[in-house]
């Protein structure tokens, strides 16, 4: 009965989660709690399962659970989420609530009783070999989809040998051929970008351009001028006046769907500036010498294709965990959120005051204690591997890996090189004139401006348009809205700009550069011969040429691949550990508990999730600043 009762008590949390996908369960909890606030008003004083009262107090357990979901939470305060579900955004509040540190509380006590039956399901599904020490430690370690195997196995001479043929293949890329290389890569990039440029022909006439005159009579003085008076009210009121009627008069313009309109024509202005910068003219003039010098830099690459397999890949995965930048999907650890540090805590966690007094029938610290010492062991190999973790050192593998990985997958035809390129030496190009390409660029870019400022204040009319009793809250929502249209660059002005380029831009793509640039991009492509290989293979010589500017490339390697070998004997003896958690007399009370395993997903899951809504509370401080200094946005775009 007293196991039963343990039971029917996790199963009241663990339901509380019981969602599959990990990032609904957090909304489960708060949904679940606010329920059970709502019914249950006056439930804190009542104890969750005392086993001194009368047998009907058992018989009553189920019932309890049906009323609500989350009754072991009765200890938080009344309405302490109710806060985070306003809007649905943390950034609704200005000020810390005082609700957040009751959040803090729960999700505190959720993820203790999480680790606790995570550990309680660890050790039976060691003992029951339904978990293997390899995945106890991968997840543990968290290290996600690397293998022990890989590390045990690791061979050091191995990465050397390939380091210094990533080195020496480097050394050969020749100079010469940098450029057309970069040609090649260029003139790939083009062809794909002008197959999604969209369709020229469908962008607003001269007519539809000149109607966005009507926006330099447009009184926005309320909106671009702004300043909060004392009474929020009054001033939430004046934005809606103002932003309604403006969205109104460029409505009957059609000023926002003219804007939006304009999309193809900005994809042709970064297609010309791309053609400007990249020179890809000179290939026309290449001579035969510089091709032949490419095919002996690709050759050179085909050196490489397979000669060390994924030992680059493991290192790189090694160092990443360390930095907790590693994808880890846990099968049987999901209570220990931080790995093998939450397995530290299980013994404080299972003694926890809140713990003991909820759970009147655990009786599981002593089998806990079974893991004793198994963290610290871990903790040896992890310091290890952080010795390695140097941001030099993870460019130097970060590059190492990506050349490693093309050049696995590099797949090209060497009789393919010269058809394209004549293919592309036959290109009809263009003489780039600067002063063409800087009116269209600057036309686009105020265009962009004025869309994002239109856009802007439709926003500011649909919020002030909801209903809301908090007339602060809202005005706080629309700072960085208002910031936007603050400035210099006010809206009539930006028009006004566009409208003195009415010749140009009627012209932009009838005149005789316009229609040369339209000519070159569409002859582009029609090649019809496949360019990706082609260009992936120079893209790698131009990788493979860079690392000739990492000078630490090979110490940093070094340092990476000296932690592996030693991590041997660490990981010997985490298993000799495991293995005696396996066979101890400790752990075997824990058999008892073994039903609770089913609990141990959703748990961890809830606990999970309220993590990650826990770290976004303690950032709201870097989040709200972000949002008052909103202009930082508008400057960078």
């Amino acid at each position: 009965m007293r196991n039963e009762l343990l039971i029917l008590l996790i199963m009241n949390v663990a339901t509380a989660s019981s969602e599959p996908r990990p990032h609904a369960l957090s909304t489960a909890v708060i949904n679940r709690y606010k329920e059970f606030k709502r019914s249950t008003a006056s439930a804190h004083h009542h104890t969750l399962i005392n086993v001194s009262n009368s047998p009907s107090n058992a018989e009553n357990v189920t019932s309890r659970i049906k009323i609500s979901s989350l009754d072991a939470y009765s200890f938080v305060p009344a309405d302490s989420l109710q806060s985070l579900s306003d809007s649905g955004n943390i950034l609704s509040r200005s000020k810390r609530s005082p609700n957040d540190a009751a959040f803090t509380t729960l999700q505190s006590h959720v993820s203790a009783l999480a680790r606790v039956v995570t550990g309680i399901s660890l050790y039976n599904g060691l003992v029951d070999n339904s978990i293997s020490s390899d995945q106890a430690i991968t997840e543990l370690m968290n290290l996600g989809s690397i293998s022990l195997k890989e590390l045990e196995t690791f061979d050091k001479k191995k990465v050397d040998d390939f380091v210094k043929k990533l080195k020496e293949a480097s050394s050969k890329m020749a100079t010469e051929s940098a450029g057309i290389e970069r040609n090649l890569v260029d003139f790939h990039a083009m062809k794909n970008m002008w197959n999604d440029a969209g369709d020229l022909t469908k962008i607003p006439n001269r007519a539809k351009f000149e109607t966005l005159n009507s926006l330099t009579s447009l009184d926005l003085g309320v909106l671009e001028d702004f300043k909060e008076g004392n009474d929020a009210s009054s001033s939430l009121e004046s934005l809606k006046k103002a932003s309604k009627t403006a969205v109104e008069e460029m409505n009957k313009a059609n000023v926002l769907n003219i804007l939006k309109e304009m999309s193809p024509f900005h994809k042709f202005t970064q297609m010309i500036e791309y053609y400007d910068n990249a020179k890809v003219y000179v290939l026309s003039t290449t001579a035969d010498s510089i091709i032949a010098t490419l095919k002996q830099d690709l050759q050179e690459l085909q050196s490489i294709v397979g000669a060390a397999g994924s030992v680059i890949s493991a290192l790189s995965g090694i160092v990443s965990s360390r930095s907790g930048s590693n994808d880890i999907n846990r099968q049987h650890t999901i209570g220990f959120v931080n790995g093998y540090l939450d397995l530290k805590n299980i013994m404080k966690d299972s003694v926890d005051a809140w713990l003991q007094n909820s759970l009147k029938q655990f009786n599981g610290t002593e089998g806990l204690s079974v893991f004793n010492g198994l963290a610290e062991k871990m903790s040896s190999l992890d310091e290890k591997w952080k010795a390695a973790n140097e941001e030099s050192t993870r460019t130097s593998l970060k590059h190492a890996e990506k050349l490693e990985t093309h050049s696995r997958t590099l797949n090209y035809h060497k009789d393919s090189i010269d058809p394209l390129i004549k293919r592309f030496q036959g290109c009809p190009f263009v003489f780039v004139d600067a002063t063409y390409t800087a009116n269209a660029a600057q036309l686009s870019k105020n265009m962009k401006k004025l869309e994002k400022k239109v856009e802007t204040i439709h926003s500011i009319s649909r919020l002030t348009q909801a209903n809301s009793d908090d007339a602060q809250k809202v005005l706080g929502h629309l700072k960085i809205h208002l910031k936007i249209l603050k400035g210099d660059e006010k809206v009539g002005k930006i028009a006004g700009e566009l409208l003195g380029k009415s010749d140009f831009y009627e012209k932009i793509l009838t005149n005789k550069l316009g229609q040369a640039y339209l000519t070159f991009f569409n002859h582009l492509k029609d090649i019809k011969e496949d360019s990706s290989g082609l260009s992936a293979a120079a893209q790698l010589a131009i990788d493979f040429r860079d690392l000739q500017t990492i000078a630490s490339f090979e110490t940093d390697i070094a340092t990476a691949s000296s932690a592996i070998p030693g991590s041997t004997n660490l990981i010997a003896t985490i298993k000799s550990k495991i293995d005696k958690v396996r066979s101890s007399e400790t752990g075997k009370k824990l058999i008892k508990l073994k039903e609770l395993a089913k609990y141990s997903k959703p748990l961890g899951d809830s606990s999970e999730s309220l993590s990650r809504v826990q770290k976004a509370l303690e950032r709201k401080k870097e989040l709200l600043d972000f949002v008052e200094n909103g202009n930082v946005v508008e400057e960078a775009t």
